[in-house]
């Protein structure tokens, strides 16, 4: 569940957590290289470039939304 004022960092740790995820696994899948995820993850700089975020947002299972601002729906709904 979010936590209000969420920083980005802390965002992708919670999402690979509840996806059963490290940062090596979601490296792996994204091609994203691991230590700018961990830069990341550690608040201490942020994707620079917009295709990395739907790379980690569909890895992660979520919206690119949801992963940039943590707020919105989480996944895409159902197409009719």
């Amino acid at each position: 569940m979010p936590e209000e004022n969420e920083t980005l960092g802390e965002r992708i740790k919670r999402l690979c957590l509840e996806a059963n995820m490290t940062l090596s696994n979601l490296s792996y899948d994204t091609r994203i290289p691991f230590a700018t995820l961990r830069n990341w993850a550690e608040d201490k700089t942020e994707p620079s470039k917009y295709t990395y975020w739907p790379q980690m947002a569909t890895a992660l299972g979520v919206r690119v939304e949801y992963l940039m601002l943590g707020t919105g729906p989480r996944k895409e709904g159902k197409k009719r």
